[in-house]
């Protein structure tokens, strides 16, 4: 039982953790398919231009912290593009293993 809400702890964590695979997943998906892609281009437009952009970009990604881009990220696609909201774990009552736009776009944060 919890001490703060007098509640089962299991239930409190199972909804933790289902939220944390979906994001785990969802994030491994988006950084092999980023990465091979990264990988691939200056393979097959291999220019002077090209070899030295990809270059900057992973010294850029390997340098700068990931909390700070996090939330640069936050700020780009929820403030400034109005794509994703800020925070929200989906929609409330709704199935919790959904992977749906509907329910993947609030993956930052649990309400």
């Amino acid at each position: 039982m919890s001490v703060a809400t007098g509640r089962p702890v299991i239930g409190e964590v199972m909804t933790a953790v289902s939220y944390s695979l979906r994001l785990a997943l969802l994030a491994t998906i988006i950084g092999l398919c980023s990465a091979a892609c990264s990988a691939l281009s200056p393979a097959i437009f291999a220019t002077a231009l090209s070899i030295a952009w990809h270059r900057c970009c992973r010294c850029f990604g390997v340098s700068v912290p990931h909390y700070w881009l996090g939330m640069l990220l936050v700020i780009a696609f929820s403030v400034k593009l109005a794509v994703l909201p800020a925070t929200g774990g989906g929609p409330i009552g709704e199935n919790r293993l959904a992977v749906d736009w509907q329910h993947l776009q609030f993956m930052c944060c649990r309400r």
